[in-house]
C-alpha cells in the first residue's frame, strides 16, 4: 500500500513538472571568423609578431566563417586607423583588395571583420589584424601615344600647345591631392626644380593648355602629390636632353606645312618662291613625322592664319587635321593643298572639293592642260603645263597623280567648282567655289592632285603659286 501511494505522488510531480515548465530548443550560437593576409606566395596567420616593421597600403585580405548551428550568409568589415574609427561595411565575399587611405607618412591601421550568420547574429569577437602602412609616392605620366609622337627630335609650335597626362597613388587614387607643374626654358633639368615655384592643379585635372606662349626653347615639368605630402617622381618634355621643343614666332597670316615625306626637295621650292613673293615672311610647320598630339591644338594653330598652304603628298595627317583645316576654311581662311592618292587611301575628307576618286595612279603625264572652253581663266598659264619626269620616284605609289570626280566640299559652305587643269581625261585640279563674274568671289580652297611643285622647271609653277595666293585667295 505505502508503495502504491508512492508511486502515485511520483507520477503527480512529473506531471506537475512538465505542465509549469515546458521543453525549449538550444539558443543560437554565434559564429565564428578568421582572418588570414597574403605573405608571398601563401597564406599568413594573423600573428602581429610576424608583421614586417612597414607594409604598404595595398593588402589582400582572406577571412571565412564557422557557425555551430547554421550557416554564414556574410560578413562585415571595418578599418580603423589611429584617428577614427571606421564603419562596418557588408559583403558576402571572402577575400577583398583594399587600399589603405594613408593621410601622414606613417600610421597603424587596424582591420575587422565578422562573420553573420542566418539569424542575423554577429561574431562578437571579431578577427583584427593591426599594419604599420608607410606612405607610397604617386606617380604621373604622359601617354604613351604622347611620347611616341613627342619624340626626341625637335618639334615646333606656335602659341597654343597642350599638355595631356595621368597620374594615380598606390594607396588609393583617392589620396591623389592634386598635380604641379612648372614651364621652363630648354636648359633646364629636373635637378633645378628645387628653387621654383610650382603651379598647381587640382586632382581631377589632367591636361593644361598653354594658349599665349611666347617664342623660344622650353622644357614643361609636372608632378603629382598626395595628402601625406609625398611627391612622385618628375615627368617632363621634351624628355631627354637631346629633346627640342621651339615656340616659332608667328610672320604673317600664310603658313606652310610641309606634310610630304616622299618629296624632299618639294619643301625648298614652295619656300623659295614664298621668300619671293613675301619678304616680310610668313610660317612654317613641318607634320612630315608627326603632327599634334590634341587635335584641338592643330584647330587653334590654323586659326592663326589667313591662308594655309598644306604640301600634303599622300594622306598623311590629314584625317587629324580635318576638323581644324574644316573650321578654317569655315571662318574665311584659305586652302591651297597638293596631294597625291594611291589604291590605299580610302578618305575623302570634308575640306576637299571632291566626292570620289575616279582613277589612281594616271602614273607620270607630261602634261596638265585647262580644260576646252576654260582658255580665259583668270591668270592661270593658257599653255599646257609641262611636268618634268622624276625617275627618283617613278616607281613610288604614293606619289602617282590621281584622277578625281568634283563636287562641292561636303563640309564648307558655297555653291559650284572650277576645274582648272586636266591629264588624261581626269580632273586633276579644282577651285572651289567656282569664279562668277557677275559676282566674284575669293577660291576657298584650290586642290591639285599631283605633284605641282614639279612644274618649277618651266616656271609655270611659279605663276600658278603667285596666282592663288596673290589673285585667287584676295
Amino acid at each position: 500500500m505505502r508503495r502504491f501511494c508512492f508511486l502515485l505522488m511520483l507520477a503527480g510531480l512529473i506531471s506537475g513538472c512538465n505542465k509549469d515548465k515546458p521543453s525549449q530548443p538550444y539558443p543560437n550560437r554565434p559564429p565564428e571568423t578568421r582572418l588570414f593576409l597574403v605573405l608571398g606566395d601563401s597564406l599568413g596567420v594573423p600573428d602581429t609578431t610576424a608583421m614586417p616593421d612597414t607594409t604598404t597600403s595595398m593588402k589582400i585580405l582572406y577571412w571565412y566563417g564557422d557557425d555551430p548551428d547554421g550557416e554564414v550568409i556574410g560578413y562585415q568589415w571595418a578599418w580603423q586607423d589611429t584617428q577614427s574609427p571606421g564603419a562596418w561595411t557588408f559583403t558576402p565575399l571572402t577575400m577583398d583588395t583594399f587600399y589603405v587611405p594613408i593621410r601622414q607618412q606613417f600610421d597603424f591601421f587596424t582591420f575587422f571583420v565578422r562573420a553573420m550568420d542566418n539569424d542575423s547574429a554577429l561574431d562578437p569577437t571579431p578577427a583584427a589584424m593591426t599594419f604599420p602602412i608607410v606612405n607610397s609616392p604617386p606617380w604621373v605620366r604622359f601617354p604613351a601615344a604622347f611620347s611616341n609622337i613627342y619624340d626626341t627630335a625637335y618639334f615646333a609650335s606656335f602659341r597654343y600647345f597642350t599638355f595631356i597626362w595621368s597620374g594615380g597613388d598606390p594607396d588609393g587614387d583617392e589620396t591623389v591631392a592634386g598635380y604641379q607643374w612648372y614651364l621652363g626654358d630648354s636648359s633646364m633639368r629636373p635637378a633645378d626644380l628645387d628653387t621654383v615655384t610650382w603651379n598647381r592643379l587640382d586632382s581631377l585635372t589632367t591636361s593644361y593648355t598653354f594658349t599665349d606662349l611666347q617664342p623660344g626653347f622650353y622644357r614643361f615639368f609636372i608632378r603629382n602629390y598626395d595628402i601625406a605630402g609625398a611627391v612622385s617622381p618628375v615627368e617632363f618634355y621634351p624628355d631627354t636632353l637631346r629633346g627640342a621643343w621651339e615656340v616659332k614666332e608667328q610672320i604673317g597670316n600664310i603658313l606652310y606645312v610641309d606634310d610630304n615625306v616622299y618629296f624632299f626637295s618639294s619643301e625648298s621650292i614652295f619656300t623659295n618662291i614664298l621668300d619671293s613673293l613675301y619678304p616680310a615672311g610668313y610660317s612654317t610647320l613641318n607634320f612630315e613625322k608627326r603632327t599634334f598630339f590634341y587635335l584641338p591644338d592643330i584647330d587653334s594653330t590654323l586659326s592663326l592664319f589667313d591662308i594655309v598652304i598644306w604640301n600634303a603628298g599622300s594622306d598623311r595627317h590629314l584625317i587629324q587635321a580635318a576638323g581644324g583645316i574644316t573650321a578654317m576654311v569655315q571662318n574665311g581662311g584659305h586652302l591651297m593643298i597638293n596631294l597625291t592618292y594611291s589604291s590605299r587611301d580610302t578618305v575623302i575628307h570634308p575640306f576637299l572639293p571632291m566626292r570620289a576618286v575616279t582613277r589612281t595612279n594616271i602614273d607620270r603625264p607630261m602634261f596638265f592642260t585647262i580644260p576646252a572652253g576654260y582658255d580665259t581663266i583668270r591668270g592661270w598659264p593658257d599653255t599646257s603645263i609641262q611636268v618634268y619626269p622624276d625617275t627618283l620616284y617613278a616607281t613610288v605609289p604614293l606619289s602617282f597623280t590621281f584622277g578625281f570626280a568634283p563636287a562641292k566640299p561636303q563640309g564648307i559652305s558655297g555653291s559650284g567648282y572650277e576645274v582648272l587643269y586636266v591629264t588624261a581625261g581626269e580632273t586633276t585640279a579644282v577651285r572651289f567655289p567656282a569664279y562668277e563674274i557677275t559676282d566674284p568671289q575669293p577660291a576657298k580652297v584650290v586642290m591639285f592632285s599631283f605633284a605641282v611643285f614639279d612644274c618649277n622647271g618651266n616656271n609655270n609653277f611659279r605663276n600658278m603659286f603667285a596666282n592663288i595666293l596673290q589673285s585667287e585667295f584676295r
